[in-house]
């Protein structure tokens, strides 16, 4: 049976550092992720705001260190299935070319946060390490097609 993690709803959002402790690392996503036997997910919307925030950036460091599966998924389905699919279909065309050029813009050091002091510890634990490279290398079709 799958089993998702979902942060909005798996931590106190009130209480970030009673929920993460003093490392972004030791925190209860790496503790769920370890156990994620299929990988994970990202959900991205119309306005890609996950490739601007540092959690996220942050997660998908983790993902790739672990060496899991990962894809990024929309209301629309799964970005590698969209890419071809939109070819014949405007609305997926569109989102394929906003990550393709969102991507192009994913920066840890250029990512926010609601706590500042999140955002520096993260800072310290990505520093944009392989973060850009999963996301491009997840999405390269969407590019090749947003592009042509």
């Amino acid at each position: 049976d799958p089993v998702f993690w979902i942060c909005l709803f798996a931590l106190n959002q009130h209480q970030p550092a009673e929920e993460v402790g003093t490392s972004p690392k030791t925190g209860p996503f790496n503790a769920a992720l370890r156990f994620a036997t299929d990988g994970a997910v990202m959900v991205v919307d119309r306005n890609i705001h996950p490739f601007s925030r540092i959690w996220c950036i942050f997660e998908v460091a983790q993902i790739t260190d672990i060496k899991k599966p990962f894809e990024l998924v929309s209301s629309l389905g799964p970005l590698t299935t969209l890419a071809t699919a939109s070819l014949a279909d405007d609305g997926a065309a569109e989102l394929v070319r906003k990550v393709a050029d969102a991507l192009d813009e994913v920066s840890a050091t250029g990512a926010k946060s609601s706590n500042e002091n999140d955002r520096q510890r993260i800072l310290l634990e990505v520093a944009d390490k392989g973060s850009r490279q999963l996301l491009r290398s997840r999405a390269q079709a969407g590019k090749t097609v947003g592009h042509s």
